[in-house]
């Protein structure tokens, strides 16, 4: 009978051990897909905002924003669609 008592408290030990790493890793996807959505926003407001900037006024800030703009853009698309480790 102690065996037995023994068995099931292990075992819900190892359930509730298993939904609490179930339910870390669901955060974790939520807090990323969020993060990967602000990078993803702030990376297309750049891109537009440097296409309406003027080239020929200050060529050297024109590019630093177009890196700066990518650089967000592309961490937001590798924060979406990224492997989780």
């Amino acid at each position: 009978m102690t065996e037995t008592i023994r068995r099931v408290r292990d075992g819900w030990g190892s359930v509730d051990e298993s939904l609490h790493t179930a339910a870390d890793r669901l955060i974790n996807s939520f807090a990323g897909a969020a993060v990967a959505g602000i990078n993803l926003g702030f990376g297309f407001f750049f891109v537009l905002a440097t296409a309406r900037q003027s080239v020929s006024t200050s060529p050297a800030m024109t590019a630093l924003a177009g890196l700066l703009s990518l650089s967000i853009l592309l961490s937001g698309f590798m924060l979406a669609w990224g492997d989780d480790v």
